[in-house]
């Protein structure tokens, strides 16, 4: 089968499958969303071109893309929403790294199994589509998946779809992650639901990865704090297209440097940039226009060249989180018992924190991260308290409005 390879444009890479918007976003190249661009600019810039303007690997770029292709699969496979005599509703949005090997685990698991199973395992980047038309209607209970997978903060605490039923005590912690027993990465911060409804299974760290030729004689950043300084003022490449992680990231700065905070991240967001400028960028005068810091999640950093200029840099004040979730039923807690444990287990660790660079929270994982490194979490406490639909659209407006100034 043909597949992408360097030579491929922007235009032909996208269109030969949408998934791959997804690469090209978390590598910096928003402008893919936009058709026009596309249409005109991308269909000249060829993907070796696009890893030189990011200074990235790009025989690594080109091994994410046929990964990735890999993990969306067929639209059938992960999904036989269709089975009417099934017992139990299994679903999930998928990293989508890591899709395909979970995907294996749990359809083996599936077909020897003597309970029938419904299930929906869609890649994330694929799979809102699916929520916004299934996941609607919170007031059914049985419609809802008896065990649901996804990360992020707005849909599990949405007052009004799964936090209404978290507050009703539909769901159940039945993993083996409790606060004594889960890894020692997390052994400084409390991941545990206090409540005992929600399950957190991994997490999706944002890091920086900076450009160090755009740094000329300026020190490093290493701390968020480093990050909303004036001298990054519309150098920094945001995930804004991944919005569970870009949530997580928007609160976490509200929380710690209040609305201020916001603020200075909007102003830091580099500008919307033009393909031509970026490949102009590479060399000259235009190379000022690059983005000098890009806040992504830790899995796409392993692109960056050993010897290049693209520096990895976990922050010093923390790694910000986004939880991975799962939700249970508690209703059918029996029944959901051994699924649980596949998703909780050292197999579905390895899978999450190797081949996805997501850390488990799994005891007995190595998830191969420096000694002690930090973590920026919301905490339990604020969750509780706060409205967060209402404080991420809040932050949005504070945000967008910052990089209109």
């Amino acid at each position: 089968m043909t597949k992408p390879n360097l030579n491929w444009t922007l235009k032909q890479t996208v269109e030969f499958n949408p998934i791959l918007k997804d690469v090209l976003k978390n590598i910096g190249f928003d402008q893919v969303d936009n058709q026009q661009l596309l249409d005109t600019l991308g269909a000249t810039i060829t993907l070796s071109q696009a890893a030189a303007t990011k200074d990235i690997d790009a025989q690594a770029l080109i091994k994410q893309i046929h990964d990735s292709l890999i993990s969306s699969g067929d639209v059938t496979l992960g999904d036989n929403a269709s089975s009417d005599n099934a017992e139990l509703f299994i679903a999930g949005l998928l990293p989508c790294p890591v899709r395909v090997p979970l995907m294996e685990s749990f359809e083996n698991y599936a077909s020897n199994s003597k309970t029938p199973l419904k299930y929906v395992l869609k890649a994330a980047s694929e799979g809102a589509a699916w929520v916004e038309e299934h996941l609607q209607d919170f007031n059914n209970i049985d419609s809802i998946p008896d065990i649901f997978i996804s990360a992020g903060f707005e849909l599990y605490f949405d007052k009004t779809k799964m936090g209404k039923l978290k507050a009703d005590g539909v769901f159940k912690d039945l993993s083996p992650f409790k606060q004594n027993c889960i890894n020692k990465d997390f052994d400084k911060i409390n991941l545990v639901d206090p409540d005992g409804h929600y399950s957190m299974i991994a997490t999706v760290p944002a890091v920086f990865l900076v450009n160090t030729n755009e740094l000329h004689d300026e020190p490093l950043p290493k701390t968020w704090e480093d990050i909303l300084h004036p001298r990054f003022a519309g150098r920094v490449s945001l995930p804004v297209s991944d919005f569970d992680l870009f949530n997580a990231i928007i609160l976490t700065i509200q929380k710690r440097f209040g609305d201020k905070g916001v603020k200075d991240l909007g102003r830091s967001m580099a500008t919307a940039m033009h393909p031509a400028e970026m490949v102009k960028g590479a060399k000259g005068k235009g190379a000022t226009k690059r983005p000098t810091v890009t806040i992504m999640p830790y899995f796409f950093t392993k692109m960056a060249k050993g010897n290049g200029p693209m520096q990895a840099v976990w922050p010093e004040d923390g790694a910000i989180i986004s939880p991975i979730f799962m939700l249970a039923k508690a209703s059918k807690a029996q029944k959901l018992q051994p699924i649980i444990d596949l998703f909780s287990s050292l197999e579905t660790a390895e899978i999450l924190a190797h081949k996805g660079l997501f850390p488990s929270l799994h005891p007995n994982i190595d998830n191969k991260l420096n000694q002690n490194a930090p973590w920026q979490w919301l905490g339990w406490d604020y969750i509780k308290k706060t409205d967060l639909t209402y404080e991420i659209q809040r932050c949005l407006k504070i945000f967008e409005e910052a990089q209109c100034v």
